[in-house]
């Protein structure tokens, strides 16, 4: 997944929280410098969307 495919992105400030947010399928899509440590920068897509359920077409 690419920046701009995420819909969603949150910035964690340590290894530790970054790690426990990957076990939670987010995807890491950066590591940046901070002012006193690196920033890692991780993402989800959107959801995908549901296929129409109970849609009765009839053609005449």
């Amino acid at each position: 997944m690419s920046m701009h495919e995420a819909a969603v992105l949150v910035e964690k400030y340590s290894l530790a929280e970054a790690n426990a947010a990957i076990q939670e399928d987010w995807k890491l899509l950066a590591v940046v410098p901070g002012d006193d440590a690196v920033i890692y920068i991780l993402g989800k897509p959107a959801p995908e969307p549901e296929m129409a359920k109970n849609i009765n077409i009839r053609f005449t």
